[in-house]
């Protein structure tokens, strides 16, 4: 019989916190490995995908590039934002933290996440309750981007408008409102909340592209409505804290969803999940692309910002022949 309170007998110890960790990252990884094993079991799909790729054109191959840049600096400025309110963090700062953390959160134990709020405690100022308050910010935050969106699709769809620039120019309408009030609003908490807000929205909206270009790309396209929802979906899977930046199951919601799609896209070869599983493997490997590059130089600025904060001071020493400065009975005169 335990001699404590019965529910401290329930409190995961800290090797216990490590096995899961460790099972949660073997899960997503396995979960992407059968998502490769599944695609590539749909030979069809997975042929007409390739022959796609190598006939896309060159705007589209870019663009799959571009986008996740894109996502990165939108994030970045709504942490910057919101980060400002506790403390001075430069912007080209929070672009470095960002991209580092982005990199390092593919491993177990999310050491990007606690890298950058150790970061924030030590050199910015930031308390972890205030880093910890700016984390439960921006996922409310994506929730209201990613309701509003959803809101607007579904207002498009009723109207009729499901594909084209009509439809993306009406999910952008939100990011002009949350702008104009960040730009002329009143200062403030309302007015951080208002600009950190339009980036959410932005980067949903980059989400949606992207999904849209890698539909495209595999020669499966969506439509507008349909590219957010997919969007949607995929930031879902995000917040499951299984493996670090949803690996493994962001791919398998994809293909999931992709398999209830209205047949824009469909032919007789999307038998299953593999339409999906292809065009989010495509996302991840350019978002490897991206995140590893990006990610080093992000980790290589923060180690010579810390380096250049660390360096002990140096105060200038005068010279051995230097004569002592003589009494002076008086105020000096010029």
């Amino acid at each position: 019989m335990s001699g404590g309170p019965a529910h401290l007998d329930r409190v995961p110890t800290k090797r216990t916190r490590l096995v899961r960790t460790i099972l949660s990252s073997i899960a997503g990884a396995a979960l992407l490995a059968a998502a490769i094993v599944t695609a590539y079991g749909q030979e069809r799909v997975l042929l007409d995908g390739l022959r796609a790729l190598r006939e896309a054109p060159w705007w589209l191959v870019a663009l799959v590039i571009v986008l996740p840049c894109l996502n990165l600096f939108v994030v970045s400025v709504a942490f910057w934002i919101l980060n400002n309110r506790h403390g001075k963090v430069r912007l080209d700062e929070m672009l470095a933290l960002i991209s580092s953390a982005w990199l390092l959160n593919f491993l177990p134990l999310r050491p990007g996440m606690f890298g950058r709020i150790a970061y924030h405690k030590k050199y910015n100022g930031i308390g972890i309750k205030a880093s910890a308050r700016v984390l439960g910010e921006t996922v409310i935050l994506s929730g209201i981007a990613m309701g509003t969106m959803a809101m607007l699709a579904i207002l498009l769809m009723l109207l009729g408008v499901r594909s084209g620039w009509p439809a993306w120019a009406g999910v952008c309408v939100p990011i002009l409102v949350s702008l104009i009030v960040w730009c002329v609003g009143p200062g403030g908490t309302s007015r951080a909340y208002a600009g950190a807000l339009a980036m959410k929205q932005a980067d949903m909206v980059l989400w949606a592209v992207r999904y849209w270009v890698v539909f495209a790309l595999i020669g499966r396209p969506l439509g507008a409505l349909e590219s957010i929802a997919v969007a949607a979906v995929s930031q879902v899977a995000l917040l499951i804290p299984l493996a670090g930046n949803g690996l493994g199951i962001r791919e398998w919601a994809v293909g999931l969803l992709a398999m209830a799609l209205p047949a824009w896209y469909a032919t007789e070869a999307d038998t299953g999940p593999g339409t999906g599983l292809t065009a989010d493997l495509v996302n991840r490997a350019a978002e490897i692309l991206v995140a590893v590059p990006l990610g080093l130089l992000g980790i290589a600025a923060i180690t010579l910002l810390v380096r250049k904060r660390s360096a002990p001071v140096r105060t200038p020493q005068p010279p051995a022949d230097a004569q002592p400065p003589r009494a002076s009975s008086g105020p000096e005169h010029p």
